[in-house]
């Protein structure tokens, strides 16, 4: 973890724990490993600091999993919609915020 503008910044990079069959499935799953590290860091930071409220936006480069999380059509595979379930209600509960970062955002 680094801290960039008094703001975490953590990143990791590693091999994902399930085999999936798809890109969505992939995107889906690491985003829930790193929304779960994400709120994990947050509840550290609120107990070692004064801050009470501390935000976590995650940002979506993948126009599948943008449009999965957004629509209320479900996708076919069953696991892949119990996973896309439980992002679905971090962003309900507000323990996360999801933002579409595009493709050319990221080449910048």
């Amino acid at each position: 973890m680094i801290l960039e503008k008094k703001c975490p910044i953590f990143w990791q990079s590693r091999r994902l724990k399930r085999v999936v069959n798809s890109t969505l499935a992939a995107e889906t799953m690491a985003l829930i490993e790193g929304a779960e590290a994400a709120v994990y860091m947050a509840g550290i930071i609120k107990q070692l600091t004064a801050v009470k409220d501390v935000k976590i936006r995650c940002l979506v480069d993948n126009k599948s999993l943008h449009e999965s999380l957004l629509s209320s059509k479900q996708v076919e595979n069953r696991r892949l919609r119990l996973d896309i379930s439980v992002l679905d209600d971090m962003i309900w509960r507000e323990e996360i915020k999801k933002k579409w970062n595009g493709s050319k955002l990221l080449t910048k």
